[in-house]
């Protein structure tokens, strides 16, 4: 296993773990409000005067909301399962207290940008790190991104879409540089879906509340 799969290791792990209870809350919060929501939404629909198209718009709402939450839920379980695993196959030893302090520790990300010096994606990678470090969005940069991305870069989304582009690329320069899934498993997922499903969960449970808002007063009004 080559030095820097071991460091993205530790990084990924790292991650993983500050950002376990966070994501764990929000899918818990958010799972909940489209509960209370779903409850409502059926006794909207099992009233005899909802008509077909409302039940068809109600239903569509309330998928489209979960959505995003179900994809982040899954995707964070396997984030952490990965990293456990390429921790428990490579010995992969973690930071101490002291360094895991922040989410994206300096020393690593230093020793990451000498081990991807002269690779292709060095300048991708470095404007990612640059990005979660300085809680900016990465400068424009060329290349075509998946569906997810060209939608984010429409109209006043375009800062998004070329963050999720330059995450692409630097996914794709990492994963090339640790030898495939099998020095960094964390990383077969797309990393723009992720990040995605985490906007959407963010929208999706003041929506779900208004939804539920509105079907609670329909139920008691009539």
């Amino acid at each position: 296993m080559t030095s820097l799969a071991e460091r993205l290791g530790v990084l990924a792990r790292s991650v993983g773990q500050v950002l376990s209870l966070p994501t764990k809350a929000l899918t818990v919060i958010a799972g909940g409000v489209l509960v209370i929501t779903g409850l409502l939404a059926v006794g909207f629909i099992t009233r005899p005067t909802t008509g077909a198209a409302a039940t068809v718009v109600v239903i569509v709402i309330w998928v489209l909301l979960a959505l995003p939450v179900v994809m982040l839920a899954r995707r964070r379980r396997k984030w952490l399962d990965r990293t456990e695993q390429a921790a428990t196959t490579h010995q992969v030893i973690l930071p101490g207290p002291a360094e895991s302090s922040e989410v994206i520790p300096a020393d690593l990300t230093s020793q990451i940008y000498e081990d991807m010096h002269g690779q292709p994606g060095q300048e991708d990678v470095q404007v990612l790190f640059e990005a979660f470090t300085e809680s900016r969005a990465p400068e424009p940069s060329r290349g075509a991104g998946a569906r997810v991305t060209r939608v984010f870069s429409m109209g006043r989304l375009a800062p998004i879409g070329r963050a999720l582009g330059s995450v692409e690329r630097a996914q794709r320069a990492l994963l090339t540089a640790a030898g495939g899934t099998a020095g960094a498993p964390y990383l077969k997922d797309d990393l723009r879906l992720t990040i995605a499903s985490f906007l959407g969960t963010l929208v999706a449970i003041p929506l779900a509340a208004l939804t539920g808002i509105v079907l609670a007063l329909i139920l008691l009004t009539q």
